[in-house]
């Protein structure tokens, strides 16, 4: 990873017939070592000789191509803020890099965190709607870690986590959904009662401790303890196609009975997205949102769901600043913001350019 050029993850380039409402799919399950202090807990020495001994066991893992491991502070700071801002670890860690490391699967689906909440995070996100899939990874990768290592479990409560809201499986498993429709017919607020009267979490774009500023939404399971992994993800699964159902219902009732809206806040988010000079991310975000919607209801040429999820992705500080070769503050992140996006959707919203 250092001093490499950092691609594009895999479940962004991939592509899912649900993706145009479900975005990703993740399963997280959160470990620890018996005999171990938790993370906090742990002086310089202890998590310096820990992290030493689960990259051991890291690179006996049977994956192809082979997983990859880094100390996030042989990094520089852009390449961790990216990785923070992909939701592969969290951004105090992006700041505070010493004694934790990083371990990376090809297309980065896969990876697993050291030494940050917990001595051991592993992470698989895949596109669209696969939280099944993402669990059997997981569970294949948590049974090869296991061998080399004795786990904090209870025989009544099950695993042992940093955080006591992690307590038993483990497990955190998430969709990222893009829910415009419902968003602008306020029907959003019904739908997100319902998913919270579930005992389902409901988080912003960049997920825990993040607000719901966007069309973007996260929703998780809260309960982990007194059922199983597979019953988690059958609960997640059953919400998420309702919820999937109520965008569905929601896109055709603008199209329907409010076209002259839906097609006044394209049509504003294509002028914007094409001559706007300064641009911060929460409205790029938004914009983006919308110009989406707008192409997946046929208001404008169709636009490539991949060219969205990646302009979404470069739109955030870090990959700017890649992109720019530099760091950016203020005024100078926004401007740049604005440039690229201009640039990048030119081809896609030039009403000159006759395409297909």
């Amino acid at each position: 990873m250092p001093g490499k050029k950092i691609a594009f993850p895999a479940w962004l380039k991939n592509t899912s017939p649900n993706e145009n409402i479900v975005i990703s799919s993740r399963v997280r399950l959160a470990r620890n070592l018996k005999k171990y202090r938790f993370p906090q807990a742990m002086d310089k020495q202890e998590r310096e000789i820990l992290l030493s001994k689960i990259e051991q066991q890291i690179l006996k893992i049977s994956l192809k191509p082979a997983l990859q491991f880094y100390r996030l502070r042989d990094m520089d700071i852009m390449q961790r803020g990216i990785l923070a801002e992909r939701g592969l670890m969290h951004l105090e860690s992006a700041r505070e890099p010493d004694y934790t490391g990083l371990a990376l699967g090809p297309g980065q689906s896969v990876s697993i965190l050291v030494n940050e909440e917990d001595h051991l995070r592993t992470q698989v996100i895949y596109e669209g709607l696969n939280l099944e899939r993402c669990l059997k990874m997981s569970q294949q990768l948590d049974e090869q870690l296991s061998r080399g290592f004795e786990l904090a479990t209870h025989k009544e409560f099950g695993f042992l986590t940093a955080c006591p809201t992690n307590v038993g499986t483990g497990m955190r498993a998430s969709v990222m959904l893009h829910l415009p429709a419902l968003t602008l017919t306020r029907g959003i607020v019904q739908v997100l009662q319902a998913v919270l009267h579930m005992s389902l979490a409901v988080r912003g774009f960049y997920g825990e401790g993040s607000e719901l500023r966007s069309m973007f939404f996260q929703v998780s399971n809260q309960v982990t303890l007194g059922r199983t992994e597979e019953e988690i993800i059958q609960q997640l699964v059953g919400v998420i196609r309702q919820i999937m159902d109520r965008e569905k219902d929601a896109r055709q009732k603008l199209v329907k009975d409010e076209s002259a809206l839906l097609e006044d806040k394209v049509g504003r988010a294509k002028g914007i997205l094409s001559h706007c000079r300064m641009l911060g991310f929460e409205e790029a975000l938004d914009l983006l949102s919308i110009l989406r919607l707008g192409a997946e209801v046929k208001i404008i040429p169709d636009i490539p769901k991949t060219v969205f999820n990646e302009l979404m992705l470069q739109s955030q500080t870090s990959h700017l600043q890649l992109l720019a070769k530099k760091t950016l503050t203020g005024t100078d992140e926004f401007l740049r913001r604005a440039e690229w996006l201009r640039k990048s959707l030119k081809h896609y919203l030039s009403d000159k350019k006759k395409r297909k």
